[in-house]
């Protein structure tokens, strides 16, 4: 075999192996990302680190229980027969939302939302919920249209040493060498 032959081997083989990293391994990788990023909301976590605490699961913060279920009021008297109320009940109070995970909602739908898709070589994981970034990167936040809160960084996608050292990492390695070595 000649140098030229040779090239031209070697080179129809790198044409071959980056069609298939892009059209084979991209998407499975893409798939194990989603499984990965969603059980952030599980853990409560991010790579290891834990996300910062709710109030609605502060005993001390006054959303203690919070769960918006649409009333106005947040209180509404108790009264007995034209008497004048002397206790108040919370309307969106919910013992549940003291006990709920972090960032799931009574829906799950943000962490049900986290999608992924093959980028040349490399993953994107994404959401399309519209309050996915503010979440995932802190920043400040109307309540009700009307106060501002700053939110904490509860990250859920992102650059995860932890995905790339435990999955991308070995995947690729594995598919590479079976493919240079025709397995």
């Amino acid at each position: 075999m000649t140098t030229d032959e040779y090239l031209k081997k070697l080179e129809q083989k790198f044409k071959q192996l980056e069609l298939g990293i892009n059209t084979q391994l991209m998407p499975r990788i893409a798939l194990k990302a989603v499984a990965h990023y969603k059980s952030n909301f599980r853990t409560q976590s991010f790579d290891g680190k834990p996300w910062a605490e709710v109030n609605r699961r502060k005993t001390e913060s006054e959303w203690y229980g919070f769960d918006y279920k649409g009333e106005k009021r947040t209180y509404y008297a108790i009264t007995k027969a034209g008497k004048k109320a002397k206790k108040q009940k919370k309307l969106n109070y919910s013992s549940a939302a003291t006990k709920r995970k972090i960032l799931t909602g009574s829906t799950g739908e943000l962490g049900n939302s986290v999608t992924a898709r093959a980028v040349g070589f490399g993953v994107r994981v994404y959401s399309p919920k519209p309050y996915a970034k503010v979440h995932n990167q802190g920043g400040i936040i109307k309540v009700f249209g009307k106060a501002t809160r700053t939110l904490p960084a509860r990250p859920f996608i992102g650059k995860s040493a932890v995905f790339y050292r435990e999955t991308f990492r070995p995947m690729a390695k594995e598919y590479i060498h079976k493919q240079l070595n025709n397995q």
